[in-house]
């Protein structure tokens, strides 16, 4: 009888180590595998920018905007690493936004989506490096800061979506 106890008491003690260990393992592949996913959605992003690039220089700027505008990247990372590359990345897509502008009007002129853009790009990075602490077990918790990332994340695409629209209408009325 007391065979059969210790038996299942050890048993149990043994599934707990196991579990505990299997999480441990899992919880280190699920990091790994999404800084692959960073890596890889800004890959496309990159592709998305050669593109446009590509476009414009063909001389077709309305289908490089169309290229920029989908090369944005929503998504939080989880390194400081791919964090500090999407914001240059971001940098990069208004500069070019600017520089279609440039080449339709030959001078630089104010676009009223630039300045909210350029802020929440702002806003946005800043959050990023709050939400990485958050993740590391810093003060902050992580699930508020993520809502408010993710919102200041959708205003941006709306913002950038904003800004291409009136950089294609600038290009068209040059065009015409």
């Amino acid at each position: 009888m007391v065979n059969v106890l210790l038996a299942t008491l050890l048993a149990i003690v043994a599934v707990a180590v196991v579990a505990y260990l299997l999480s441990l393992l899992l919880g280190a592949i699920g990091w790994r595998t999404s800084v692959s996913v960073d890596g890889l959605r800004l890959r496309r992003g990159r592709n998305k920018v050669r593109r446009g690039d590509a476009l414009l220089r063909n001389g077709d700027a309305i289908g490089a905007l169309v290229a920029f505008d989908a090369a944005y990247l929503p998504h939080a990372v989880r390194s400081s690493r791919a964090a500090r590359e999407v914001e240059r990345h971001h940098t990069g897509l208004l500069s070019r936004f600017m520089a279609v502008a440039d080449q339709a009007r030959g001078e630089r002129l104010h676009l009223i989506a630039l300045t909210k853009v350029d802020r929440l790009l702002a806003r946005r990075a800043v959050l990023q490096e709050k939400l990485l602490t958050a993740w590391r077990g810093g003060v902050a918790n992580p699930r508020e800061v993520r809502r408010e990332f993710d919102a200041v994340s959708k205003e941006l695409g709306g913002a950038i979506r904003a800004l291409a629209k009136e950089v294609v209408a600038m290009t068209q009325q040059a065009v015409h």
